[in-house]
Order: C-alpha cells, then sequence, then structure tokens
C-alpha cells in the first residue's frame, strides 16, 4: 500500500517551495537588474501555476468527501500566495515611488543627462553639496573623505573618496546613495547605476568614484544639499 509521501501529489507542496523560491529570488534579481531575473521569475510563477492545477486535479476525492476541510486548505493556500506576491508588489512599488519621487532621499539613475550650456549655467547660482559618509560594518578604514563641492542646477559632477582595506581578503560593497532634504532627492541623478558595486583587494586602497548630475529642477534659493552614503558589504 502506498503512503501518502509516495504518491505524486505528496511531492507537490515541495515543489511548490521550489517554485516560490524561484519566483522571489527572480523577482529580486530583476529588480536590481541582474540577468536572468526576470526570466527565472516568470518559470517559477508558471511552474506555481502548473502544480496548483495538478494538485487540484489529484485532490478530487478530497473534495468530494471532506469538502469544508479541502476548502479550508485551499483558502489558506491561496491566502499565503495573495501575502506574497503582495510583497512583491510593495518592493516594485517602493522601487518606482524612489526613482519618482525620491521617497526617503533616494536617487534615481539616467546616462547621458544633458548638461545646460554655459550661458545657462553661468546664469545659475551654485549649490553647496555636502557629504556625510557611513562605513557601518564595512571592514575598511576611511583614507580620504569626500569634499564639499559647488556645483550649478545642470552640471555634471563626481563625489570620490578613498578607503583602505587592511585584510588579505578582497571586500565587496555597495553604496547606497540618499539626499537630505528629500524633498529635493528627485535633483540628483545618477550618471550611471544609482546604487554602484565596488570591490577592494586586500592591502590596497582604492578611490570610490561616484559620477552624479544636479538638474535645473531643483528649488530656487536651495542653499546646500546634504548627500549621504552608506556602504553595504556584500558576501
Amino acid at each position: 500500500m502506498k503512503t501518502a509521501s509516495s504518491t505524486p501529489s505528496g511531492h507537490i507542496p515541495f515543489f511548490v517551495t521550489l517554485a516560490l523560491v524561484a519566483v522571489a529570488v527572480g523577482g529580486i534579481g530583476s529588480l536590481h537588474g541582474q540577468t536572468g531575473g526576470m526570466w527565472l521569475f516568470g518559470a517559477g510563477l508558471i511552474s506555481l501555476v502548473c502544480l496548483c492545477l495538478c494538485w487540484a486535479h489529484q485532490s478530487r476525492a478530497l473534495f468530494a468527501s471532506h469538502p469544508r476541510l479541502a476548502y479550508a486548505g485551499l483558502a489558506l493556500f491561496l491566502l499565503a500566495l495573495v501575502m506574497f506576491l503582495f510583497s512583491g508588489i510593495l518592493e516594485r512599488g517602493y522601487d518606482v515611488a524612489t526613482r519618482n519621487f525620491g521617497v526617503n532621499g533616494k536617487i534615481d539613475d539616467h546616462i547621458n543627462l544633458p548638461v545646460a550650456d554655459q550661458s545657462t549655467l553661468a546664469a545659475s547660482h551654485p549649490v553647496s553639496i555636502q557629504t556625510v559618509l557611513h562605513l557601518g560594518k564595512v571592514p575598511i578604514t576611511l583614507v580620504k573623505a569626500p569634499q564639499i563641492l559647488n556645483v550649478r542646477p545642470g552640471q555634471n559632477f563626481d563625489l570620490s573618496f578613498s578607503v583602505k582595506n587592511r585584510h588579505t581578503v578582497p571586500i565587496k560593497f555597495r553604496v547606497l546613495v540618499s539626499v537630505v532634504p528629500a524633498t529635493s532627492a528627485t535633483a540628483i541623478k545618477a550618471r550611471q547605476m544609482r546604487y554602484p558595486m565596488s570591490t577592494v583587494l586586500g592591502h590596497t586602497t582604492r578611490t570610490i568614484t561616484l559620477p552624479l548630475h544636479l538638474t535645473q529642477e531643483i528649488p530656487k534659493h536651495t542653499p546646500s544639499l546634504i548627500i549621504g552614503l552608506a556602504l553595504f558589504q556584500i558576501p
């Protein structure tokens, strides 16, 4: 006599878990621009739908003999699935909000932003940009802090700082950029990736440069901006 775990339907929860992991990993990878993220998300989602249809087909006897128990199990499964999808929608919505509205002071990235002509730059009032660098738990030492810059609206500028790795193994980290006040975050654009990733080899010093752009959309009479740089180590 076969046990429940030896039947094909007994393995469905395991494959459902794998499909959910594929959807989660693929969705996160797609948000961070990793190759194959959207393909993995799509494969996981299609597999999840097929597994649900297969489980419903093989559970016809359960629905017939214990309809209340079957419907309760189906409702709980659908609730868990909706909560999972809702969390993914929230993450995607937060990413869109930070890019378009500068939520929490986060900036957006735009490649090859147009630079204002010299006459427009000369007529605009320069904005003082200060930088606050937070190393966090990244095991590196700050050698040279970012300098205070005076940037005119419509002008490209670079934020640079130097760090040293006193260990033997390479250290990889990502730089999270935010702007204070948050209402002016949409005026700062990254000319490359907005969350750049860097690697410092063992016993070496490296200068990290962030290419940015100050748009002409910044409110007038803005005296200064503070750009916060937070470093997060990547395994």
